[in-house]
């Protein structure tokens, strides 16, 4: 038995899979699919009001509170938007190993038995194999795999957006109950007021004691609803927290004053905006592409695969007399096919990726309806509420507040030229009147946050 010299071996296993890897380096599709632009979410915070004092390092209990920078942490420390960017970075590196051939397999054999061939008994054999999908597999794979990255993109769009929207919801509540506590506190005062005015007269002999018994039960109902509202503080506090990554009980500072803001463009330009640029449908249209590519795909599953091989045996030399090819190495290259004769396998392959399209086809039509309902919803909900704020700001509140003045001032006369129930009724329509316009501001400024997540940016012209 002579000793194995491995340096040709390894030359011809080298020659060979330069030749396999030549051999499907056409095929071989790797791409890295880039974000389409920055992530949209981060326009909408530079258009948040900020404060003149605000800075990044502003602490979030100060008052007034910065929207802009609730956002700003919001988007920094937010668990679930980090977690749907690592979705994202991980589907971007599916398209270059789902575009890559398939790994190579190398075999070694050795020979118990030796067989005898004309030049000497073969005593080790080594093979490598290279398996090559058909033509055009592979570009399919990494297409697919290529549109889901980018979907996961939109997703993760998608997720920043929600955030935005809810923090800026959340937001405008707490501003709505900060209001509501103020303003059931000056109500409260007014009621004490009235309090004092009625024992006074009754002490007098002027009114009965009801009068006083009607004050004191109106001051404990104002005194529950500001409980009530210190409650609700709490709640509205926590759901903020919560999309900060912050404990529940973390203190925020109060809300700054602002005006409702009418949307800029009307109903059908929001539409356009929102059927060309909202992440959710761009993912179903992504979707879509995929599933087109997973047809094709399907229908390559009939063709057949080609493995190319070499393989490359070392002969001992026995002395064999007459031939000059004693113990003479033998190699030479294979290729083999991948029959798909399971046909009814196949079909339904393709049966399957023809559903999963028309399924995702489907679902883009449904999300586009979805849509077009959702944003008429909130674009006339917020008309709505901007109606009311203005209603209210100039017309039903200053007229309550005079009501409320005109008639305190009866009240107090002697003898009184109304009755305590008139005070009280108005006292109570005022409180709801301003509460209503406070709801109201809050309102418009909630339904805008979810038109904004509706269309997927900003609301303002283009161009603008």
């Amino acid at each position: 038995m002579r000793r194995i010299e491995l340096s040709p071996a390894l030359r011809w296993a080298t020659a060979a899979a330069a030749l396999l890897g030549s051999t499907g380096c056409g095929l071989v599709f790797q791409p890295r699919p880039a974000p389409p632009g920055p992530p949209v979410f981060e326009e909408l915070v530079r258009a948040a009001p900020r404060p003149a004092a605000a800075t990044a390092s502003a602490e979030l209990a100060a008052s007034p509170l910065s929207l802009a920078l609730l956002l700003e942490q919001a988007l920094a420390r937010n668990a679930g938007l980090e977690a749907a960017r690592r979705r994202w970075l991980a589907a971007q590196a599916r398209p270059a190993h789902q575009g890559a051939l398939p790994d190579p397999m190398v075999s070694l054999k050795w020979m118990i038995e030796h067989v005898v061939t004309r030049n000497g008994p073969i005593e080790q054999t080594f093979m490598l194999q290279q398996p090559i999908p058909f033509p055009g597999k592979l570009v399919l794979s990494a297409r697919i795999a290529e549109q889901e990255a980018l979907a996961a993109w939109e997703r993760y769009m998608t997720s920043g957006l929600a955030l935005i929207a809810e923090v800026k919801k959340a937001y405008y509540e707490l501003y709505w109950v900060e209001r509501a506590i103020e303003i059931t506190g000056e109500n409260k005062r007014l009621v004490e007021q009235l309090l004092q005015v009625a024992q006074t007269k009754f002490a007098a002999g002027q009114v009965t004691q009801q009068d006083v018994l009607k004050a004191q039960i109106e001051q404990a109902r104002l005194a529950n609803e500001t409980e009530t509202l210190a409650d609700l503080r709490r709640a509205v506090q926590a759901r903020l927290n919560r999309a900060l990554n912050r404990p529940p009980a973390a203190p925020l500072g109060r809300p700054a004053a602002f005006e409702a803001e009418p949307i800029a463009l009307a109903l059908e330009p929001l539409l356009a905006l929102a059927l060309e640029q909202r992440p959710e449908l761009r993912e179903a249209r992504r979707a879509v592409q995929a599933a087109a590519q997973g047809e094709r795909l399907a229908g390559l599953e009939y063709v057949p695969d080609l493995v190319a091989g070499f393989e490359y045996s070392v002969i001992d030399r026995v002395g064999l007399m007459g031939t000059t090819d004693d113990g003479q190495d033998a190699y030479g290259f294979s290729f083999m096919l991948r029959l798909p004769i399971w046909l009814g396998k196949n079909a339904a392959r393709v049966h399957e990726a023809h559903q999963q399209l028309r399924a995702r086809q489907l679902a883009l039509a449904q999300l586009e309806h979805d849509t077009r309902a959702a944003l008429a919803d909130a674009y006339y909900r917020a008309q709505i509420a901007l109606r009311q704020v203005q209603l209210y700001r100039d017309n039903i509140v200053p007229q309550a507040r005079q009501a409320l003045e005109v008639s305190q001032t009866a009240y107090a006369a002697v003898p009184a030229r109304v009755d305590f129930d008139t005070v009280i009724d108005n006292v109570r329509r005022l409180l709801g009147f301003w509460l209503t316009l406070e709801r109201a501001r809050a309102d418009v400024q909630q339904w805008r946050a979810e038109l904004e997540r509706l269309v997927g940016g900003v609301l303002a012209e283009r161009g603008r």
